[in-house]
């Protein structure tokens, strides 16, 4: 599931490799977490937040900092590109009416070689850090028993599991299991191919 943590490291990256600084490291302030709840809200609003992963994000900071490229429009006092501008509302807005074709050619934005963006250095980061948070999960199957099939069953296999795991018999048994399988390979890529492929 995305956080406000994911949201800012891909503002940092993209930011830093827009602006040839490496260094660059985010710094929260209340104001960028309020802009990064609020952005979290939206995104859960318009797409159901379990659902989406850095796949998503990746898209959308393409589509952003692609925009903010195009448009050649820089703050006049700080000559950067701000991340309420990448994640603020009407950057949201801009992103919910993009033309659809850009969903089938996003890998092929000139930000990315420009800025040199690859998302396997985004993702491998990530996903290491998503595995290693798994695998500190070992009720997962008492879990999935204790509430399998049952009205909070789902909610509390997303909430404190690692998903979908054909190796447990609940998971074969339960009736989420098809969307839970979606859940996982959106959020947890890397376990959902070493499980499931």
């Amino acid at each position: 599931m995305l956080t406000i943590n994911t949201v800012e490291l891909f503002y940092q990256y993209f930011y830093s490799h827009k602006y040839k600084g490496s260094k660059y490291k985010f710094k929260r302030s209340k104001a960028t977490k309020s802009v990064c709840e609020n952005f979290l809200k939206l995104v859960d609003k318009h797409y159901n937040l379990q659902t989406v992963g850095e796949q998503f994000l990746w898209d959308y900071f393409i589509f952003q900092f692609q925009y903010w490229h195009d448009a050649a429009l820089e703050n006049p006092y700080s000559k950067e590109t701000l991340i309420a501008w990448v994640v603020g509302k009407k950057a949201f807005e801009r992103w919910a009416g993009r033309d659809q074709s850009f969903n089938w050619t996003s890998d092929k934005a000139i930000i990315i070689n420009l800025y040199a963006v690859q998302k396997k250095d985004l993702f491998t980061v990530h996903e290491h850090e998503q595995i290693v948070n798994v695998n500190r999960f070992d009720s997962s199957a008492r879990i999935r028993r204790q509430f399998l099939n049952s009205d909070s069953g789902f909610a509390m296999c997303i909430e404190f599991t690692t998903l979908f795991d054909p190796a447990d018999k609940s998971c074969k048994k339960c009736n989420n299991s098809t969307e839970c399988t979606a859940i996982l390979k959106a959020n947890f890529p890397l376990l959902y191919n070493k499980r499931l492929k």
